[in-house]
C-alpha cells in the first residue's frame, strides 16, 4: 500500500503598515519628536564593558540590540573613519548655478555612525564608517527626514493598502471549494480574486527617494516571505509551512492564516554614546515584526494580538540575518541607512543648544539645495501570490493526507524611531578623544576627509569589499483596476 502525502501552500501578499495602525479601535496620532522632560538625565548611566551592545542603565531595563549574524563584509567592520561637512558642501554649492538639477550626494559616509558640533566654524560634521562601495545617502534624504523631525510629523511610513471589497470576495471564494476540485485549479481561481494594493506613503513625500526606498524593501522582503525571491540564509514562510508538513504527516486540514510583517527599528534601539559636542550610535537595529491578523465582514483588517509561531520563526531569521542580506540587496543597504540618519537627527532634540545648531544649518541647507529627486511611484503595486504542491510517497495505508493552508502576508515600513535620554550613555575618553581627532583633521575645502586617529580601537585600516547587489524585480507601471 502507498501513502501520499499531498501538501498545498498558498501564499497571498498585501501589504499595510504599523504606521497606519489597522487596528480599528486606535487612531493615527503625530508623536512629539523634542524632548523638554529633563527627568531621565538625573539617572546615572553606566557605560558597556563588553561588545555586545548592551546598554545598563540604572533605574531602567537592560537595552540590548539585536543580534545580528556576523558578517565580515558588512561596513560596520571598517575601521576607517570618514569625516563629510556640511558646511563645506554649502559654501560649495552656495554659488552653483547647476545646483537645481544636481542630486548631491553625502559621499563616501558609507554607514553613518554619528556627528560632531564643530561650534568654531558653524559646522555639522558627519561621521561614519569608509565604505566607497556601500549605497550612498544624499542631500534631499536629510531634507526630508529633518523636515519630518522639526515639523513633528508622523514617522515616515510606507503601506500597499488592500482594496476592501477584493479581500470580501477573496474570501467568499476562498471558503467555497469544491469537493473534488484539483488543488492546483483551486488555487487558480481563488488567486485570481487577490487585487491590487494601493500605495500609500506618510511622513515624507509620496514621490521622494525614502518613499521609494521603504516600498521597494518590503515589496521585496514580502517575495521572499512566499518564496518568489530568495536569499539563502532565510526560509520562505512556505518552506517552513512544507517542513512543518512533512514532518507531521498527518490527515487532512485545511486553515486560513493571516499575518503581518513590517520593518521598523529594533524596539531597544536607538541607542546612542555622548560626550560634549559628539553623538555616535551605539545600536540603531532594523528588524522585522510580525503580528496575527483578522477580516472584518467590510474586508478590514486589523490585529488580532495572536502569535503565529512559522510567522515568528521567519521574522526572528530574517532580522537576525538582515545585515547579511543588505550586503547582497542594495534596497537593503539604503534603508538601513535611512534608519541610521534619522535616528542621528532625532538625537539633537536630546540637546536644546545641538538641535539650535542643527535646524539653524537645516536653514541654510535648504535655502542651497533647492533640487530633490523624485520618482514615479506606481498608484498600486500587484498583489502577491505563490503556491506549491509536493507529493511524498511513504510505506503505509492508501490514504491521500491533504494540507491546505491560505496565508495571507501583510506589513509595511514603520520608522517611528523614539529617541529619549534613558537610551544613551556616556562614550568616555575614548569618544571624546574621536570628536577632538575629527575636529583636528578638519580640511576647510573639502567636502569630506578621513580621519588619522590617535584612538587605537579605530585606528586606520583599509576597508573596501566590492558588493554584487542583486537586481531584484519591481513592478515599474501600475495602476489600480477600475471597479
Amino acid at each position: 500500500m502507498r501513502y501520499y502525502l499531498t501538501f498545498i501552500l498558498f501564499l497571498l501578499s498585501l501589504v499595510f503598515c504599523n504606521g497606519c495602525d489597522s487596528n480599528p479601535g486606535r487612531t493615527r496620532t503625530n508623536r512629539a519628536v523634542r524632548y523638554t522632560d529633563k527627568s531621565f538625565t538625573s539617572q546615572k548611566e553606566e557605560k558597556n564593558t563588553d561588545n555586545t551592545n548592551t546598554v545598563h542603565l540604572s533605574g531602567n531595563p537592560v537595552l540590548s540590540s539585536y543580534k545580528y549574524e556576523p558578517n565580515e563584509n558588512h561596513p560596520s567592520n571598517s575601521k576607517t573613519i570618514y569625516v563629510l561637512s556640511l558646511r563645506n558642501l554649502i559654501n560649495k554649492y552656495s554659488d552653483s548655478i547647476s545646483r537645481k538639477k544636481e542630486a548631491v550626494r553625502l559621499s563616501k559616509l558609507g554607514w553613518i555612525e554619528g556627528y560632531v558640533i564643530d561650534k568654531k566654524n558653524n559646522d555639522i560634521l558627519l561621521f561614519g564608517r569608509e565604505d566607497n562601495n556601500w549605497p550612498d545617502l544624499y542631500m534631499d534624504d536629510l531634507l526630508y527626514l529633518t523636515k519630518n523631525v522639526i515639523e513633528r510629523e508622523q514617522s515616515p511610513y510606507c503601506s500597499l493598502d488592500p482594496i476592501p471589497e477584493d479581500v470580501r470576495e477573496f474570501e467568499r471564494v476562498s471558503a467555497n471549494k469544491g469537493e473534488n476540485e484539483p488543488l492546483i485549479s483551486y488555487y487558480n481561481r481563488v488567486s485570481g480574486k487577490w487585487g491590487d494594493q494601493k500605495v500609500v506613503v506618510g511622513g515624507v513625500p509620496g514621490n521622494s527617494n525614502i518613499a521609494r526606498v521603504m516600498l521597494e524593501a518590503d515589496y521585496h522582503m514580502k517575495r521572499i516571505s512566499q518564496g518568489l525571491d530568495s536569499l539563502p540564509f532565510i526560509q520562505s514562510l512556505l518552506d517552513i509551512y512544507i517542513d512543518k508538513a512533512m514532518r507531521k504527516r498527518s490527515d487532512r486540514e485545511s486553515r486560513p492564516i493571516m499575518s503581518r510583517f513590517w520593518f521598523k527599528c529594533d524596539p531597544n534601539s536607538p541607542v546612542f554614546e555622548y560626550e560634549d559636542n559628539i553623538v555616535r550610535i551605539n545600536s540603531c537595529n532594523v528588524i522585522i515584526q510580525t503580528e496575527a491578523q483578522v477580516a472584518t465582514r467590510d474586508g478590514k483588517l486589523y490585529d488580532s494580538g495572536d502569535r503565529n509561531i512559522e510567522s515568528d520563526q521567519f521574522a526572528e531569521s530574517f532580522s537576525r540575518n538582515f545585515r547579511k542580506a543588505a550586503t547582497q540587496v542594495r534596497i537593503y543597504a539604503e534603508l538601513e541607512n535611512l534608519f541610521r540618519l534619522l535616528s542621528l537627527i532625532k538625537a539633537t532634540t536630546l540637546d536644546d543648544s545641538q538641535y539650535q545648531d542643527f535646524t539653524s544649518l537645516y536653514n541654510e541647507i535648504g535655502q542651497t539645495f533647492n533640487y530633490c529627486r523624485t520618482f514615479n511611484i506606481p498608484a498600486a503595486f500587484p498583489g502577491l501570490t505563490n503556491a506549491r504542491v509536493i507529493r511524498d510517497t511513504n510505506t503505509g495505508d492508501s490514504r491521500i493526507a491533504e494540507k491546505q493552508y491560505l496565508y495571507f502576508v501583510c506589513g509595511g515600513v514603520e520608522m517611528d524611531i523614539p529617541v529619549a535620554y534613558n537610551r544613551r550613555r556616556r562614550g568616555g575618553s575614548s569618544l571624546s578623544e574621536l570628536r577632538d581627532d575629527i575636529l583636528d583633521s578638519r580640511v576647510d575645502d573639502a567636502d569630506g576627509w578621513l580621519v588619522e586617529t590617535k584612538n587605537p580601537s579605530l585606528g586606520p585600516q583599509n576597508f573596501s569589499t566590492h558588493y554584487i547587489f542583486r537586481e531584484i524585480e519591481m513592478p515599474q507601471e501600475h495602476t489600480l483596476i477600475k471597479k
